[in-house]
């Protein structure tokens, strides 16, 4: 437990080793142009958001036990979020954790994120939120317009359960896979031409496995509400 709170600074420190290596806080911020478009990138601390994910005798916890440990750093980061999605001219944004929003596989949904995390993220009209920690490939969506939730934590294998599929909204699930041994990774497609993007599951062998449905701008879903 020790050597693992210890990891994110080594990692930030590393950032001053290595020319390859970039990270340059626990939570930050970054952006990419792409054609006439804007993508920016929240990448966020869920560990300082939500706490350990198992006890200090090492017992895994579930998303709803997780132990905060500082609830004032866990609110500055909050409101840090929001701030910067406040800011954001971006036309499409992607926020990403450790931990899940939504899942159905071992650990299930985080419940601090779903409740300080989740609303921000349907706001300001984020695109995507991406977390790995449970060891599947989802993608959960509850509702049409509404934020993707994909799970791309499948890097090294796959983890078969689905004990948590009642936790997340009715109807929510559109995609999982737990069941190949070669593990899996996840890929983005921006397109120049329209701003939308696009995830894609495959699993460790380069099989495409799903395809999710394009997101359109920030900027359209603003468009076509106005116009509801």
């Amino acid at each position: 437990m020790l050597v693992a709170s210890l990891l994110p600074a080594l990692q930030i420190a590393y950032s001053d080793v290595s020319p390859r290596w970039s990270y340059p806080d626990f939570y930050y911020t970054f952006s990419e142009l792409y054609g006439d478009y804007k993508l920016e990138v929240i990448m966020l601390d869920t560990v300082i958001l939500s706490g350990a994910s198992a006890t200090k005798e090492g017992v895994t916890l579930t998303g709803d036990k997780y132990e905060l440990e500082d609830q004032a750093k866990a609110d500055s980061q909050v409101e840090w979020l929001e701030a910067t999605l406040a800011a954001s001219d971006a036309d499409q944004i992607i926020v990403a954790g450790h931990y899940p929003v939504w899942s159905i596989c071992e650990h299930g949904p985080t419940a601090t994120l779903v409740r300080a995390v989740k609303p921000l993220l349907e706001k300001y009209k984020v695109a995507v939120y991406l977390s790995g920690h449970d060891h599947c490939a989802e993608f959960i969506q509850d509702g049409d317009d509404n934020v993707s939730y994909h799970g791309i934590g499948s890097a090294n294998f796959n983890e078969k359960s689905t004990v948590h599929k009642k936790s997340i909204p009715k109807e929510s699930l559109k995609f999982h896979a737990g069941s190949e041994d070669t593990g899996g990774f996840g890929r983005i497609l921006l397109k120049g031409d329209t701003g939308g993007m696009i995830v894609e599951h495959y699993d460790g062998d380069g099989t495409l496995k799903y395809t999710a449905p394009e997101v359109a701008t920030r900027t359209t879903k603003s468009q076509e509400e106005a116009k509801k």
